[in-house]
């Protein structure tokens, strides 16, 4: 073919450029050579015959035959790689209106044999790509949607069909991503030097038809020059792209089929397509109005938009035969979906799923389809596309009482559509469980349940590991309770043989809880203090003298001596000055410079300048429209302020109805600094099925130039803003709740102290969890530990170099934690961010509620559920913070 010419670049290939997928923001790389050099010997001398021919297909040659994955993607072990499953209402979407082509080529090094091969059997280099992309990458699919080897044979490359985002096209510089609305087209070779490596004649061809085939198809004139809309990203303060938000703020104009150099200046993949446009134009006006229908089939269809119609087809109408596999490449148009309890799956998958609420929930096990009632010759068959249509729900429960277990030991019991794992195997002739019963399914499916509490033993077994000299605890409200020693044992008349005896990492599932009390009339002391204790109803009372001991007929051998940690479990009343305080109930007391132990109380150290004056933090809530009002009360006296126009000053509970004007800052400001502010059209469930649209502080409604939007901004003290971070339930350890918020409040003053986390954005963060997932004043209510622990640690920060730090933190996984250089790059790879290097190890039977790490869990920073077991084993919140934050130090900012 004339008039293709390559032009070359000396920039990274088209395999090369950095690529959103599936939520993940890649940096631009070079091409893993090893795809190409490490090609097995079994590859060689492979004859090509055994490949599908690379004619067209036989009823018309102007329509290109597109082999489908399972020519490539032809074993389990490439059948597991792939998890990644498009969804028609995902956000960025996995699915839209196709308006451009951009071709690539592989960009291998023309020095390896392998790299432009016409002995090397393409299908091999298939399956490395794959590897490359779905495994080495974490992207979870190959990137590019159709693949031209050099003998012209065209194949399926990602999963999802017409219109699929694909992995190959995203410009991080102008955070574009053009792999949404694009088909990405990838030759295998490298042609940047046409003179030396010119495009074989038989790829040439298939680009050609394959081209008309997609424009026919979709509605596109491969001539023109079209301007469409790019789905566009926040660019932040880093200069990194947010893919938590995106819009379709973008614009590209340019030709309908193009090279990927055409899309981002400077990549290599730079092709000349004049002449290819208009001959690939021709075949589309040949093929545009055929119909198409399977071998031995009647039903058929012509393709427009995308999309199968049902065809009637005259005498003068020309029908393609055409195999199913590349008609399941679109879906067929139908006017009503499927009712709720249709049981369906696609051709290529074995994954059976049930509709509900116009979801497909899947189902994980023949077992579960049995126990469920589901008859086997009622399943639908669907196409990859079809079945795309149905957004994914969670997968369908087991049963109550169902035992389960992944590739792992460990098994699972299903309570309430939930998985709770059983820590003992001597809990199953407890709980009458059975192993016979056990169901095997793979680890995605068991990650894919939520999870419960998990099993433990009853309240008051006794537990121990026994190991010489091992604490004995009983449980009691699921904690463990330890018992001081063997007096305390005996006293309390309990029996060393009713101990079960569990390893550490059992042991560890029991949340510490305080030490098991001493009976009433107990004589306490500690090791290093002289005060003597009398303990009556779980208080603690001082005896003042050695005359009043005497006096109340105490024995000195009575005296039992305990840990001052034990011994602050008690709450402190009253001192017995007389032998007659004794009969006289306690009542607490508060204490004042000195602690119960008689020591002086210990202050944090506080940096210069600290004072009691707390910072004020402004959250993005959401946005709304030009013409969306929101409507907002408050339960105290307020005043509305207006740029543009004056004050309004309002009574508690009278409601206001605002729309936001680009010309005006809004705000709601009320008189009493105790105030609640509700945004009653603000709609954000709560699990407990209320309502979190209530805030302290102030509310502004104001125009971005930034984000282009207009806001609903929370502005409020740090303090009050922590108390309604979601990040946190109730029943943590103490220790461990210190140590969150610890970290919490440094990354919200860290951005604070920036500007905010986007530049130029009117907020500091947003209210996702992507920032710090923030619910406000109705959270605060129903989470007292989050209180507590912000109050208990109120303007306390990790800071490097007298700064708060950006303290990351996420659920972790086993292994050591990740370098934030290595897994976000930028910024993270200065003498800034010492405190993010990672390496650190959780401490042993650490139970982790993922198996992996992934974007949104990125083991960078402090891992919770490693902190979690710090505490559990006695660690304090400033070693736990020092642990996961090396390099940084424990200040005061304010007071």
């Amino acid at each position: 073919m004339k008039g293709l010419v390559v032009y070359k670049a000396f920039f990274a290939t088209a395999f090369a450029v950095a690529i959103l997928f599936f939520a993940i923001c890649a940096q631009a790389q070079d091409i893993d050579q090893n795809i190409i050099t490490n090609i097995t010997l079994d590859a060689y001398g492979q004859p090509i015959t055994n490949l599908p021919p690379s004619t067209q297909n036989s009823s018309n040659s102007d329509v290109p035959q597109i082999l489908p994955r399972s020519t490539w993607e032809n074993t389990i072990e490439l059948k597991n790689l792939m998890l990644w499953f498009p969804e028609e209402d995902h956000v960025p979407p996995d699915y839209a209106a196709i308006e451009r082509i951009i071709v690539h080529d592989l960009g291998c090094s023309l020095s390896s044999p392998a790299c432009n091969s016409d002995t090397v059997n393409p299908v091999y280099l298939i399956q490395n790509i794959y590897r490359f992309h779905a495994a080495q990458r974490g992207w979870d699919d190959i990137g590019y949607n159709y693949i031209i080897d050099r003998q012209g044979r065209i194949y399926e490359g990602k999963f999802g069909g017409n219109g699929v985002r694909g992995a190959h096209a995203y410009v991080s510089s102008r955070c574009e991503n053009f792999n949404i609305g694009s088909v990405g087209i990838l030759l295998l070779g490298n042609y940047s030097s046409p003179q030396i490596t010119p495009l074989p004649e038989a790829m040439q061809k298939s680009l050609v038809r394959l081209s008309a085939w997609i424009a026919a198809t979709n509605g596109l004139d491969l001539t023109g020059v079209s301007t469409e809309k790019i789905w566009k990203n926040i660019k932040v303060s880093d200069g990194s792209c947010d893919i938590s938000q995106g819009d379709w703020s973008g614009t590209f104009s340019g030709p309908v089929l193009l090279s990927h150099g055409d899309v981002e200046p400077g990549n290599s993949d730079k092709f000349d397509f004049t002449n290819l446009r208009i001959e690939a134009k021709l075949y589309t006006d040949k093929i545009k109005n055929l119909a198409y229908r399977e071998n031995n089939s009647t039903s058929a269809y012509k393709i427009s938009d995308g999309v199968l119609r049902e065809f009637v087809s005259g005498s003068q109408d020309e029908v393609v035969v055409m195999p199913k596999t590349q008609l399941d490449l679109f879906p067929i148009e139908v006017s009503t979906k499927l009712p709720d309890g249709t049981l369906l799956r696609s051709y290529t998958r074995d994954r059976i799923y049930v509709i509900e609420n116009g979801k497909r929930r899947g189902i994980t096990s023949s077992e579960l389809f049995t126990s469920l009632g589901y008859k086997w010759e009622e399943v639908k068959l669907l196409s990859d596309r079809g079945l795309a249509l149905y957004p994914l729900g969670d997968s369908k429960p087991y049963p109550d009482g169902a035992l389960v277990k992944g590739n792992g030991p460990e098994v699972y019991k299903f309570e309430s559509s939930a998985l709770r794992y059983i820590t003992s195997t001597a809990l199953f002739p407890i709980f009458h469980f059975s192993w016979s019963k056990i169901i095997k399914i793979s680890d995605k499916d068991l990650n894919s349940y939520s999870q419960g509490p998990p099993i433990l033993f009853p309240d008051g077994t006794l537990i121990s590991t026994g190991k010489p000299k091992a604490i004995i605890y009983k449980v009691e409200e699921g904690q463990k309770r330890p018992i001081s020693s063997m007096i305390l044992f005996a006293k309390l008349k309990l029996n060393s043989k009713n101990v079960k005896k569990l390893s550490e990492k059992e042991v560890s599932y029991y949340p510490s809880g305080k030490y098991i009390s001493w009976p009433d009339g107990t004589l306490l002391k500690t090791k290093d203090n002289d005060k003597i204790w009398y303990i009556q109803k779980g208080f603690k009372r001082w005896i003042q003298s050695a005359v009043v001991f005497k006096a109340a007929g105490f024995s000195w051998k009575s005296i039992n001596v305990i840990s001052a940690d034990e011994l602050s479990d008690y709450p402190e009343a009253q001192v017995i000055a007389k032998k007659a305080d004794i009969k006289a109930a306690p009542v607490a007391v508060v204490q004042g410079d000195q602690t119960s132990s008689g020591q002086a109380s210990s202050e944090q150290p506080t940096i210069p300048g600290a004072t009691s004056q707390e910072s004020i933090i402004r959250i993005g809530i959401y946005s709304l429209l030009s013409t969306e009002s929101i409507s907002i009360s408050v339960n105290s006296a307020y005043t509305i302020t207006r740029t543009s126009a004056a004050d309004e000053q309002k009574n508690a509970g009278d409601m206001v109805n605002i729309v936001p004007s680009q010309n005006s800052v809004i705000r709601i400001i009320p008189k009493d600094d105790n105030a609640i502010i509700t945004v009653n059209s603000y709609s954000n469930p709560a699990y407990n099925g209320g309502n979190d649209n209530t805030f302290r502080g102030k509310m502004e409604i104001a125009y971005s130039s930034a984000s282009q939007k207009y806001w609903v901004i929370n502005e409020l003290s740090v303090e009050s803003y922590l108390k309604g971070i979601a990040e946190m339930g109730n029943g943590e350890h103490p220790e461990y709740a210190k140590a969150f918020m610890t970290a919490a409040r440094s990354y919200a003053l860290h951005y604070v102290q920036i500007g905010g986390k986007r530049a130029g954005e009117i907020f500091h963060l947003n209210n996702t969890s992507g920032d710090q997932w923030y619910k406000g004043y109705n959270f605060e209510l129903r989470a007292k530990d989050t209180v507590v622990a912000v109050l208990a640690t109120r303007g306390m920060v990790a800071s490097f170099n007298s700064k708060p730090i950006l303290a990351a933190y996420s659920s972790g996984a086993p292994g050591p934690t990740k370098n934030a250089c290595l897994v976000w790059g930028g910024k993270f790879c200065t003498a800034d961010f010492p405190y993010l290097g990672g390496g650190v190890d959780d401490p042993p039977s650490t139970v982790y509620k993922n198996i992996a790490c992934s974007d949104a869990n990125h083991c960078v920073g402090l891992d919770a559920d490693g902190a979690r077991q710090m505490a559990s084993i006695g660690v304090n919140f400033e070693n736990i913070l020092k642990t996961y934050y090396s390099s940084t130090i424990l200040t005061q900012i304010y007071k």
